[in-house]
């Protein structure tokens, strides 16, 4: 008998009602009991001094952050979107390093850079351009500058999207009728560039909503946000009422802004169409402007490259420092805090939960995810867009949220602590991942190939894995790199679902952040950057492998 292949995003939306949609349905269920009304918990939220304050300020933060991603943003997504394909991938390369580097390892090495005598108030102390330490770290300026070296490479990445999009032809009809490069810019260039910078600024918003570590690891402890807030009340006040009040809020208004008229969040798509030229290009009579506004923008992107590099590679040099305190090597150097790494018990411990669930959570999120695309890719299936959003909702559902939602369901099934309940909790966002990677591979692809093999007598598993796994394997492989970082990465979820004694290695880095400043923390950011580099490479070369295979066979054609 032959299973009718839309059957196979059953596992997919089955897992996602049970570790999305059902949690989060009991939460919202949970925000509107209490002893003292329906509605006592929201009048609580919505009249308390304090809470309205920390309300405003996660609201005024998001919005400060969103308008510098957009200003660093934008002229490093123009550069970028008109450098030669090879030059562009360098570039692309660069920014997606910082997202695949791990989280905490980017707030830690910020944690060094802004402290009173960390490396940036050092280098202005002595070029003489202050003469006292400039409060950054454990201050508004210190989040600011994190959560905004943590949200830029989003902008960018959409902004180059849409900007690898627009036909120069219209860019060129303009400069022919006389506009000045300024003007098609502004009149034209600019109009065009609109959904990228809506999508941009509605992502980078609604993200900032719900950060957790990043306030806490750089800001005052009189400075939380929403997030802080619901964590605080969970576990030091026990009001889990109150807590599912605040998600919920939290909740509705991410949902709202994600469905404003055009919003696109979709980030990995990071190609495009062939090629776009500058918006200068078509004004080859002011070469002289066109010289100086490319210089001007080369170097302003650079500058912007450079500093979402530094901070994440700044921990290697440190991580071989010999002294107690963190610091660059003034010694000489030392393996000090790695031997420290591999003979400590507890840290060993705690990576290798991490590992298990990373692999396991992968393992389970590559097959539902595939499974999904490969039944949703090309079909009628009623209620399709339903299932779709379905499946990618735990990428909008604020992190906070999830795991308060997940905390409210395990703890009645036993599943806190567990490896069992780590490994579903990261794989649901995991299966978000692989399904939209996998998709965007089947959408490359000529259906005609497969039909082909059918004609010619192909089982439909014969043709699947001779046909369309080695068409779209560069796409399972690039999902499960993001399903594997996203859980070896994860912190909030498994601070609800992990429980008061099982500790993961992120969770085991995040209370040395808070607690004690361990230069083991170096070492160990530098193994994790090291593997970083190796998925990146590994990445780049299953995409480049799979392009001249496609090539190859275009040319036997």
């Amino acid at each position: 008998m032959i299973v009718d292949r839309r059957a196979l995003a059953i596992p997919g939306g089955l897992f996602a009602v049970a570790f999305c949609l059902l949690p989060l349905a009991l939460l919202i269920g949970a925000s509107f009991r209490g002893e003292s009304g329906a509605l006592h918990q929201y009048s609580e939220l919505f009249t308390n001094p304090t809470n309205l304050r920390i309300f405003a300020d996660t609201c005024s933060l998001a919005v400060k952050v969103t308008a510098l991603t957009l200003l660093l943003g934008f002229p490093t997504a123009l550069f970028l979107a008109r450098l030669d394909p090879a030059w562009r991938n360098v570039g692309l390369m660069l920014i997606l390093l910082p997202y695949l580097t791990s989280f905490l390892v980017r707030t830690y090495a910020w944690t060094v850079i802004l402290a009173d005598n960390g490396l940036l108030n050092g280098a202005l102390l002595k070029a003489g351009l202050i003469r006292q330490p400039l409060p950054l770290l454990y201050h508004k300026a210190g989040v600011l500058i994190g959560m905004t070296h943590i949200m830029l490479p989003f902008m960018v990445l959409l902004l180059v999207n849409t900007m690898m999009k627009i036909d120069t032809r219209v860019l060129r009809a303009a400069a022919s009728l006389g506009s000045s490069p300024t003007r098609t810019f502004l009149r034209v260039f600019l109009p065009l560039t609109a959904p990228g910078i809506r999508s941009g600024c509605i992502l980078v918003f609604a993200l900032c909503l719900g950060f957790y570590i990043t306030p806490l690891a750089l800001g005052s402890e009189r400075e939380i946000t929403l997030a802080a807030l619901i964590e605080n009340r969970v576990f030091r006040m026990v009001d889990f009422g109150f807590a599912s009040a605040a998600a919920t809020v939290l909740l509705l208004l991410t949902c709202l802004l994600f469905a404003l008229p055009g919003t696109d969040p979709a980030v990995g798509a990071l190609g495009g169409t062939s090629g776009t030229a500058s918006i200068f290009d078509s004004a080859r009579e002011s070469h002289e402007r066109l010289t100086v506004g490319r210089m001007c923008t080369g170097v302003f992107a650079v500058s912007v490259l450079i500093g979402l590099i530094v901070p994440t590679v700044i921990v290697v040099p440190m991580s071989f420092n010999g002294s107690e305190f963190l610091g660059l090597p003034r010694e000489g150097l030392s393996l000090r805090w790695y031997e420290n790494f591999f003979s400590d018990a507890r840290w060993l411990s705690a990576t290798w939960l991490s590992l298990k669930a990373g692999l396991a959570s992968t393992a389970l999120a590559t097959v539902l995810g595939t499974a999904a695309a490969l039944a949703l890719a090309g079909s009628r299936l009623p209620g399709k867009r339903l299932l779709i959003g379905l499946l990618v909702s735990p990428l909008i559902v604020p992190a906070v949220v999830l795991g308060l939602a997940l905390y409210g369901v395990f703890v009645h099934l036993h599943l806190l602590g567990t490896l069992l309940g780590i490994t579903c909790a990261h794989a649901v966002v995991g299966t978000a991942y692989v399904y939209l990677t996998v998709s965007a591979s089947l959408a490359q692809q000529d259906p005609a190939l497969a039909r082909a093999a059918h004609s010619l007598g192909a089982s439909p598993l014969y043709s699947f894995h001779s046909v369309t796994l080695p068409l779209i394997a560069p796409g399972v492989f690039t999902g499960a790199l993001f399903a594997f970082v996203h859980s070896f990465d994860e912190v909030v979820v498994t601070l609800f679902v992990a429980g008061h004694v099982t500790r993961t290695l992120p969770l085991k880095m995040w209370e040395n952040v808070r607690h004690e400043i361990d230069p083991t923390l170096a070492a160990i950011s530098s193994l994790l950057l090291f593997a970083s580099l190796l998925a990146l490479t590994g990445l780049q070369w299953r995409t480049l492998r799979a392009r001249r295979v496609q090539r190859e066979k275009l040319g036997a054609a």
